[in-house]
């Protein structure tokens, strides 16, 4: 049986989300980010118990959000802009954000790479971009460079109630199936 663990990430897009209702869930024109390194998840959930005749009745987890925290070496400022709501100035090449700026609802996508050769995609329906993180240091301790991390906030897509959808490919073709967001309602 071949292995199948993550050993790889590539193939970072976004979609900027047009509208997430309950009647409609639609969007933009994808935009690939280049130079992807890592993606990390953390599920937020709030405890809650119920009780009821002296003993726990009902007891769980609600979902609260997602944070999703992105790795990549390169973020050019126009791309950095449509990210975080900033302003791009294509004539004098220049970013500005303030922190009246409200970043972008987006979708996100990405591929990773499995010991077998094939891949898992994952695409979030909904989310914004709370920070985007670097540090600067000088070149003699800097041998691999500086990383962006772009840390966002996921949340459900409202017309479903979704978060993600993940697939495996069975082959090379199936990689087709991370060049589009499924949209609502469904044709």
């Amino acid at each position: 049986m071949a292995k199948k663990y993550i050993k790889g990430f590539s193939g970072l897009r976004f979609w900027p989300v047009t509208a997430n209702t309950a009647e409609a869930y639609t969007t933009g024109t994808v935009f690939v980010v280049a130079g992807a390194q890592s993606a990390t998840t953390d599920r937020s959930t709030e405890d809650y118990t119920v009780y009821a005749d002296d003993q726990v009745w009902d007891s769980g987890a609600d979902f609260q959000s997602e944070k999703l925290e992105i790795t990549v070496l390169q973020l050019p400022l126009d791309l950095m802009a449509k990210l975080d709501g900033a302003d791009y100035s294509e004539q004098t090449k220049t970013y500005s954000w303030g922190p009246d700026k409200v970043a972008p609802e987006l979708a996100v996508g990405f591929r990773a790479l499995k010991a077998d050769g094939t891949y898992r995609m994952i695409k979030y329906y909904s989310g914004k971009v709370n920070t985007i993180k670097t540090d600067y240091t000088t070149k003699g301790s800097n041998k691999e460079g500086s990383a962006y991390v772009i840390t966002l906030t996921m949340n459900t897509r409202v017309g479903d109630g979704k978060l993600h959808i993940i697939k495996d490919t069975e082959s090379a073709s199936d990689l087709t199936w991370l060049d589009t967001v499924d949209q609502l309602p469904t044709e």
